[in-house]
């Protein structure tokens, strides 16, 4: 779900407003790397999660943050944001055990949301689970985003 893990530079250039870098450390035991999450702040100056002392601080980057790989999380909304996007014409996923379910926007004012495309999850499931919209609805995107952006093929 969280796609192939990315270079210091692609994380730059793709963090968008809002979303969080977290970092991917190798599985060799304890990291004492103190970094542990990037973002933008409203200037568009990155910053890092300070593990350590729990706060964002802008500091610079070392050869150790430069050579790493990082994801870029999911900006997830509730279920009632999610629900006004789609009745605003925008396509919807749920997210459950790394898949992602797409609800489509539909032209009438009754939507329904089948276990023939969402699996089988009941209400409060549904409800209290992990919600995004999909900007590509949105017209957010250009036509140089999607030909310059990372793509991921993903089973349905």
């Amino acid at each position: 779900m969280a796609g192939a893990p990315i270079t210091t530079g692609e994380m730059i250039d793709q963090l968008k407003d809002g979303e969080v870098a977290e970092r991917i450390f190798e599985k060799i035991g304890v990291c004492s790397d103190r970094f542990t999450k990037a973002k933008k702040d409203i200037d568009g100056e990155l910053m890092f999660y300070n593990e350590q002392r729990e706060q964002w601080e802008l500091d610079r980057l070392t050869s150790s943050l430069i050579n790493s790989k990082w994801r870029i999380l999911p900006n997830y909304v509730s279920f009632n944001e999610a629900m006004k996007a789609l009745k605003d014409g925008n396509r919807v996923a749920f997210h459950s055990d790394g898949k992602r379910y797409y609800v489509e926007p539909t032209e009438s004012e009754i939507f329904r949301i089948s276990s023939r495309n969402i699996g089988v999850f009941s209400l409060l499931d549904l409800y209290n689970g992990k919600w995004t919209i999909e900007d590509l609805y949105n017209g957010k995107w250009t036509i140089e985003d999607l030909y310059n952006g990372k793509w991921t093929i993903e089973n349905d």
